[in-house]
């Protein structure tokens, strides 16, 4: 073979190379293209079931505070109806009475089924559950005496006086389980921002990357370019 056509053959052979050499890169940076996307999707299906748990378990919260709530207006429609009744021996309190009852015997099982899954607060309502029985019965007792029509075992002042025993226990209790719920409130809202922040993170973590193997992927390929053109 002459010297122009080894020559020849060696130029063909280094263009060849260097077409390889793209492919090569233009092939592997697809593969990286194709893993940086599977790996975007699976964080972000990953790190979305979490803010989703975590976004659950503060709607949970916020739902049993509510239920916490509606339970003590019950509790303080009731003593106002039994006070009411008291006071003025109007029949239409006697109406109030029962109806807060419902309410709050409904509202008791709610919130036992809330907290079913947290032993402390579960215990607590059981205690719950009992204080606004005595409450209920000692409503129950002051319109008897009431209506048995008998002033002096049935004096407002002394009757309200006990009530107010009876009603301070219970929103005691009330409070322990509201304070309780904020505390888990507060906790759940926290790791439902750090879930969300790391999210975030990882994804523009992934993109920034994405940005530079971009970057370095062009530059190699221009340079590739301008070798195959001298």
């Amino acid at each position: 073979m002459t010297e122009h056509g080894k020559a020849r053959a060696s130029t063909i052979f280094l263009v060849m190379a260097r077409t390889a050499s793209i492919s090569q890169v233009l092939t592997f940076t697809l593969a990286l293209v194709i893993l940086a996307i599977a790996s975007v999707f699976f964080i972000s299906f990953r790190q979305s079931q979490r803010v989703k748990d975590t976004s659950a378990s503060v709607l949970h919260t916020e739902e049993v505070l509510r239920h916490i709530q509606d339970f003590e207006i019950s509790i303080m429609a009731n003593v106002s109806a039994s006070r009411g009744y008291l006071i003025t021996g109007r029949d239409f309190y006697l109406e109030d009475l029962r109806r807060s009852e419902e309410l709050i015997e409904k509202q008791i099982e709610r919130i036992k089924h809330l907290t079913r899954d947290n032993p402390l607060q579960s215990r607590r309502c059981d205690s719950l559950k009992m204080l606004a029985r005595e409450r209920i019965v000692f409503s129950r007792q002051s319109a008897a005496l009431v209506s048995k029509n008998e002033p002096d075992t049935s004096h407002a002042a002394i009757m309200t006086l006990k009530g107010r025993v009876k009603t301070d226990s219970v929103r005691n209790l009330t409070a322990s389980m509201k304070a309780t719920e904020h505390g888990l409130l507060q906790m759940r809202r926290s790791a439902n921002e750090r879930t969300v922040s790391t999210l975030n993170t990882i994804l523009y973590s992934i993109l920034a990357a994405g940005v530079l193997l971009s970057i370095l992927v062009i530059h190699r390929i221009r340079t590739g370019i301008r070798q195959q053109q001298l």
